[in-house]
């Protein structure tokens, strides 16, 4: 006889349904947020730190001078900060931006990702 087993990531085992369920299983729960495989698994050869930020923010990677950086806010907006880039690292100066979270894309010839940012 087999068994079924739910799992959470970095917790363990969470329900085990014994070999003698019959021919289907109902089992209601809820995830906090929609669950992608990159949420596990942390691939990004691109950094933004420091991450809450309050003045300055930096993204580091390979080829990051040649990306396209586009910085939305909240309601989908972007937003123009002033910026220095030298190899590898690009800075930016954040110290008029409202708190909040931001979503900063970077695209680009091997980069395409999208990451979050907080402003404290």
């Amino acid at each position: 006889m087999g068994a079924c087993r739910i799992f959470k990531p970095g917790t363990g085992l969470i329900k085990t349904f014994d070999g003698d369920f019959g021919d289907n299983i109902n089992f209601h729960f809820t995830v906090g947020s929609p669950l992608k495989y990159e949420d596990f698994y942390e691939n990004s050869s691109i950094s933004i730190y420091p991450n809450p930020s309050d003045e300055v923010f930096f993204i580091e990677g390979k080829e990051i001078e040649k990306a396209k950086i586009n910085i939305l806010d909240s309601q989908g907006r972007k937003v123009n900060l002033r910026s220095s880039i030298s190899k590898g690292k690009i800075s930016f100066d954040s110290r008029k931006l409202p708190n909040g979270i931001y979503l900063i894309q970077i695209i680009g010839e091997r980069i395409n990702e999208t990451k979050r940012l907080i402003m404290d």
